[in-house]
């Protein structure tokens, strides 16, 4: 099968600047990441109610982790959260376009300026869709076996 190709010219700048790394062995771990993303949107949902800020961080941790399962399916592992964010934009597009305000909001939200800095159930609800479709989507693809070694 040849390399996956989609995006290559961003992630070959992200390995030379080393914010994104190569990994080897049989098992990088995708299926874990998979598992734990899954276990992150449900801990979301639990909590929507009594304490949606941590609701909505958990709802992005579980879209990260999808995001790093489809980089570990291909023996990448990156170094930073807005390395996800450029790979998975870069790579797979529209269907993840999402992850980029999730990933904003939350940081918003883990380092708050001001009282407004919170979210309340409308919005951690929101997170907790968009998240799971993010996981969705890194499912149906590492199901489709289309990504290669890097």
């Amino acid at each position: 099968m040849s390399p996956w190709q989609r995006g290559a010219a961003e992630v070959d700048e992200l390995i030379e600047g080393g914010d994104l790394r190569r990994v080897a062995g049989a098992d990088v771990g995708t299926a874990a990441l998979m598992d734990r993303a899954q276990q992150l949107i449900d801990s979301a949902r639990g909590l929507l109610h009594s304490d949606p800020v941590t609701a909505y961080v958990l709802a992005y941790d579980g879209a990260k982790h999808a995001g790093s399962a489809l980089l570990a399916e291909q023996n990448l592992r990156p170094t930073d959260h807005v390395t996800i964010e450029r790979v998975l934009d870069a790579q797979f597009g529209p269907p993840f376009a999402r992850f980029r305000g999730l990933r904003r909001r939350r940081n918003e939200l883990d380092y708050p300026t001001s009282a407004d800095d919170f979210a309340d159930e409308r919005e951690a609800e929101k997170a907790i869709e968009h998240a799971s479709q993010i996981v969705d989507n890194a499912a149906k693809i590492l199901e489709q076996g289309i990504l290669t070694i890097y």
